[in-house]
């Protein structure tokens, strides 16, 4: 590993250009280089689960047919190397990006998060999202409404489509992202993260292998292609470009409920980006709930204690991270006494509706110079006009239809 984030810390001009502009001469090096690391890894992988064995039997089976012919050896080269895609070596782009940046965590409490899952990001605009560091990391913790399906779902399925042996199944659940934003272009390229939500055996649980831990993880690319695209329209290039892929093909029935998915994890990723440029106050550093709370508590105190249990800490694998949430901001909700936050659509019909939860741009500061992001929260527009009897109807069940 050293070795190619050495390669990249040599080529990369800043942290985030090694993910969207790499040299070709530098990309070669990483890859060759990449590819051995991983060679390494599915050589010594211990793990009797499907997948790692699965790279073992076909490594094996291109180095037998290599032996035996050229040709047939160069066709299982390019088979082997599919089972683990392109998609991997971005996600290690990620990772030495946000090492070189410093390492920052951002996390996320569960009460943001379900305000966030509620709120549409697609009118947002994607030149006014602003990351703290060109690559950091957002983390969410397990989102059970969330799976992720990409690349180690999708070898697995094609197994299980073709063997009568039965394969366990697994369901790999959203729990963070790792986010790059390009310091030319402002797009911005997310790795979803992922956790399982089986355990593991006791060699996966332990192993620094990284296809003994393999996770599933997906890529998005919100590219910048005019100065005022907006996420929707993103999403609207993405489907067009995914529709026409004839290499890939797949029907619009799928990509639909693709996209739908891709969404909700956008809505989550997008509002987080925004609350963080929002809201720096409400962001402070500590260890994680996880961390031993002694050790913890010893960092507290101004002496060579704190510096102890700092090494102690970070020999253990605890480093700070940013907490978000703590200081609970108040978002408004809309009645119909705020006029200034109501639309023209609410003005002209006086129908009672719901609003959903929206995002709206807010002037604050001295002379109103700045602006921010607020979350309006769902609400009822005229509800006092809603009468009893719109509201409920009573329904009769018969004894004969009680449950026994």
């Amino acid at each position: 590993m050293t070795e190619v984030m050495d390669i990249l810390f040599e080529e990369s001009l800043d942290s985030a250009y090694p993910i969207f502009s790499l040299p070709s001469q530098a990309i070669n090096r990483v890859t060759s280089s990449f590819h051995k690391l991983i060679l390494n890894h599915i050589v010594s992988s211990k793990s009797n689960e499907f997948y790692p064995k699965h790279l073992r039997e076909t490594f094996d089976l291109y180095r037998l047919s290599y032996q035996v012919s050229r040709e047939v050896g160069a066709l299982k080269m390019r088979e082997y190397f599919s089972t683990y895609h392109q998609q991997d070596l971005i996600t290690f782009l990620h990772y030495v990006s946000f090492r070189y940046q410093g390492s920052n965590i951002f996390e996320f409490p569960q009460h943001l998060l379900e305000l966030f899952g509620q709120t549409d990001v697609d009118s947002v605009l994607l030149k006014d999202i602003k990351l703290p560091f060109s690559t950091i990391y957002i983390h969410f913790g397990k989102q059970e409404h969330l799976k992720i399906s990409s690349h180690v779902c999708s070898v697995i399925d094609a197994f299980k489509s073709e063997s009568e042996t039965p394969v366990k199944d697994i369901q790999f659940l959203l729990d963070g992202a790792y986010i790059s934003q390009c310091p030319d272009t402002k797009s911005l390229n997310i790795l979803f993260t992922t956790v399982r939500n089986d355990s593991r055996d006791t060699v996966n649980r332990v192993s620094t292998n990284c296809i003994d831990s393999y996770e599933e993880n997906s890529i998005i690319n919100l590219e910048a292609v005019h100065p005022d695209i907006s996420i929707a329209e993103v999403l609207d290039l993405i489907r067009e470009m995914s529709l026409n892929n004839k290499e890939h093909a797949i029907s619009e029935s799928s990509y639909n409920t693709e996209i739908a998915q891709i969404i909700k994890q956008l809505k989550l990723v997008i509002n987080c980006l925004l609350y963080l440029q929002s809201y720096p106050e409400d962001i402070t550093e500590d260890y994680p709930e996880s961390a031993p709370s002694n050790l913890v508590a010893k960092t507290k105190k101004n002496s060579g204690v704190k510096a102890i249990a700092e090494k102690e800490l970070n020999q253990l694998g605890y480093r700070k991270i940013k907490l978000i949430g703590n200081k609970r901001i108040l978002f408004p909700t809309i009645d119909d006494t705020e006029r200034a936050l109501t639309t023209d659509e609410d003005k002209q019909t006086k129908q009672p509706h719901r609003r959903r939860t929206h995002l709206r741009k807010q002037r604050y500061g001295k002379g109103l110079e700045s602006w921010r992001y607020i979350w309006i929260k769902e609400a009822i527009i005229h509800k006092d006009k809603y009468e009893p009897s719109q509201q409920y109807r009573i329904y009769e069940v018969s004894q004969n239809m009680a449950p026994q």
